[in-house]
């Protein structure tokens, strides 16, 4: 039987692009499962910090006096910290905390009092503070989202939104003297309730960046208003080690109702590691 070259040259291109297709890899759908997140994370660090605001000791005059007339403004490392457990996939517990510690001596530049202490140009003046803070919050985890993956599969963002609601507490010793800090003092406790949120985001190469933001307001005696941001930036070369910078900022206005005042805050650059279990 005769069979024509044309329909012999068709049917051979026809099985060439068959064995073409069967040669080419099969579409493969990138998937990817994020990253855990730890159970246990430990965030050790020091506060650059620098206290501000404006301040009144009982036994003092109605006016204000700052942290910036006795030199108490000005940045100190402090020691710093938080931690974060995991309780299951939504609950969590966390724990922040700081303190710091100025003791310094200074000449009165103007004529002032502040409680029961006051002064003239060229008196000699002995100023300390000792303040320390924290706060602890429960948090529940409105879920993780993956954002997208590239090329090999990894996470392109993983987004992670918690609701906080907790305790914050102050506590600080101030004094004032000539020679001895002792003349005008102050040691008051405040406590208030927060609430606020946490995103947690992750990207690739272990790079992630942290913000929580929270309110507090104790509308009592002893009544305490404040808000506090922080937003960190981190770096994991190992999955149970990092190296973290950011900046908090917390503002507050304290009043003891009996004659201690400060409306200020507290504010600087973070930085130190994270360790994760």
């Amino acid at each position: 039987m005769h069979v024509p070259l044309t329909a012999i040259l068709v049917a051979a291109a026809i099985g060439g692009q068959t064995l073409a297709r069967q040669d080419e890899p099969a579409d493969t759908k990138i998937t990817f499962t994020p990253e855990a997140p730890a159970k246990l994370r430990v965030d050790p660090g020091v506060w650059y910090v620098g206290l501000a605001g404006d301040l009144k000791l009982p036994g003092g005059p109605a006016a204000y006096s700052t942290l910036n007339d006795f030199g108490l403004d000005s940045p100190r490392i402090a020691p710093a910290g938080a931690a974060h457990i995991r309780l299951d996939d939504r609950w969590r517990l966390s724990l922040c905390a700081m303190a710091t510690s100025i003791d310094l001596s200074s000449v009165a530049g103007a004529a002032g009092q502040i409680g029961g202490f006051s002064f003239n140009p060229g008196d000699p003046i002995r100023a300390s503070i000792d303040f320390a803070t924290g706060t602890i919050a429960g948090g529940y985890s409105l879920g993780r989202w993956n954002m997208g993956v590239d090329q090999n599969g990894s996470p392109g963002f993983v987004p992670d939104l918690s609701l906080l609601g907790g305790l914050r507490v102050y506590e600080m010793d101030l004094g004032f003297g000539a020679t001895d800090p002792s003349t005008a003092r102050a040691d008051e406790f405040f406590a208030e309730p927060v609430v606020g949120g946490r995103l947690e985001m992750g990207f690739r190469h272990g790079f992630s960046i942290d913000v929580e933001t929270t309110v507090g307001w104790m509308p009592a005696d002893r009544s305490a208003t404040s808000w506090d941001i922080q937003v960190m930036f981190s770096w994991r070369p190992a999955t149970n080690f990092g190296v973290n910078l950011g900046y908090r900022n917390i503002w507050f206005e304290l009043d003891s109702g009996s004659g201690f005042e400060w409306q200020g805050g507290a504010a600087g650059l973070t930085a130190g590691v994270q360790l994760r279990f």
